[in-house]
């Protein structure tokens, strides 16, 4: 039987500040969000217990889910930065940021679940998940269904925040329409599409970002 925990994220949160011996965020910044050129008006916070020592200094523990305050608020812009990232397999333009072995663990299919592959990893195994997508095709998801889509069969990575569950395949289904992604891959210019091109009435989405990935993305 397949059981959400948030304790075990949360332990592996931990772990990883023991490891590092530096509060994540920091990490985060540094290996990853300033490479790919985020925003700073990305926050991950922990609960307002979860304050350790480690070093002789107070640090908090930031959790390894979104429960009760804590987790990671960021915008859809940066979210589709990560997005290319993983959909580049780790490489942001000469840097190889992640490593290609780990790409390939986070998306192998769990045992008791094949839907899953690591933490914030969404497969579409088999189809299951979203049948009007790739096989190959995966998503990281947040609080509220806050979904960064990648499908390297398309080249394409898709943002869309507060979409409902059962809207998701539809809008996937518009997003690998050849007329949606010829017409972005007519924009030598623009990286980005905000709001509105991919919607149905029936989405209650609040932003949606597209990428054509194989157009320059801005620095």
């Amino acid at each position: 039987m397949y059981n959400y925990n948030d304790v075990r994220t949360n332990v592996l949160a931990l772990a990883a500040l023991n490891v590092w011996r530096r509060p994540l965020p920091q990490v985060l910044k540094e290996t990853i969000m300033d490479p790919i050129g985020a925003s700073n008006s990305w926050r991950w916070f922990g609960y307002e217990n979860s304050w350790v020592v480690l070093d002789g200094s107070l640090m908090q523990s930031v959790t390894g889910g979104g429960h009760w305050g804590g987790g990671m608020y960021i915008n859809a812009y940066d979210m589709a930065r990560f997005g290319y990232l993983t959909l580049r397999r780790g490489k942001w333009k000469d840097r190889q940021l992640l490593s290609e072995q780990w790409i390939d663990q986070a998306r192998t299919p769990t045992g008791p679940e094949p839907i899953y592959g690591y933490m914030n990893w969404f497969l579409n195994t088999d189809r299951k998940r979203w049948p009007s997508a790739p096989a190959t095709a995966f998503a990281h998801s947040g609080n509220g269904t806050n979904l960064v889509y990648v499908d390297p069969e398309h080249d394409l990575v898709a943002v869309v925040r507060w979409i409902d569950g059962e809207a998701i395949d539809g809008f996937l289904k518009r997003c690998s329409r050849p007329s949606i992604t010829d017409r972005l891959a007519l924009r030598p210019a623009t990286t980005a599409l905000a709001c509105g091109l991919l919607l149905s009435p029936v989405l209650y989405v609040c932003a949606v970002v597209c990428f054509r990935c194989h157009l320059k993305y801005r620095n």
